[in-house]
C-alpha cells in the first residue's frame, strides 16, 4: 500500500505548533501543506526511488518510518524558514504602556537557533539513511 500525502501531514503536524492552521478549511490546509511538502521533497536528494504523484495525494510506494520523519523534518525547516524571512521581525517597534513587546531581534535569534537545530537533525538522519540503505544493498 502506497503512503499517502496526509501520513507525512500528520507526521509534520505533531512536530510543530501553528495556530494559524486552526483557522484553515480542510482545503486551504492540504494547499498550505502540498506547497511545503513539494519544496522539502526537493531537498530529499538520497530519495530516489520515490516518487510523488501530487494528483493522487500520495508516493509510489509504501515509505518507512525513518523516510517519513525526515521528510517531515525538512516540512519543519520549510514551515520556519519564511517565518526567518519575515520582514516585520526587522522593523522597529515603539513600546507602550498598554502593549508589551517581545525583542524582535530575540525571537529572530530563536527562529534561527530552531532551524539551525532543524537542519542539524535531518542532515544526520539523511546520512544515516544513507548508510542504512548502503548497508541493506550489501547484504543482499
Amino acid at each position: 500500500m502506497n503512503t499517502s500525502f496526509q501520513d507525512i501531514y500528520d507526521f509534520f503536524l505533531s512536530k510543530i505548533t501553528e495556530y494559524e492552521f486552526i483557522n484553515l478549511t480542510e482545503v486551504e490546509l492540504n494547499v498550505e501543506l502540498k506547497v511545503i511538502l513539494r519544496k522539502s521533497l526537493g531537498k530529499c536528494v538520497s530519495f530516489k526511488d520515490i516518487k510523488a504523484d501530487w494528483d493522487m495525494e500520495e508516493f509510489n510506494r509504501e515509505l518507512e518510518d525513518l523516510e517519513i520523519d525526515i521528510i517531515s523534518d525538512w516540512m519543519v525547516i520549510n514551515w520556519i524558514t519564511p517565518k526567518i524571512n519575515n520582514i516585520e521581525l526587522f522593523k522597529q517597534r515603539l513600546p507602550s504602556k498598554d502593549f508589551t513587546t517581545h525583542s524582535q531581534a530575540n525571537h529572530l535569534k530563536e527562529l534561527l537557533e530552531t532551524r539551525k537545530n532543524a537542519e542539524s537533525n535531518v542532515h544526520y538522519w539523511m546520512n544515516r539513511y544513507s548508510w542504512i540503505k548502503k548497508t541493506k544493498e550489501g547484504v543482499n
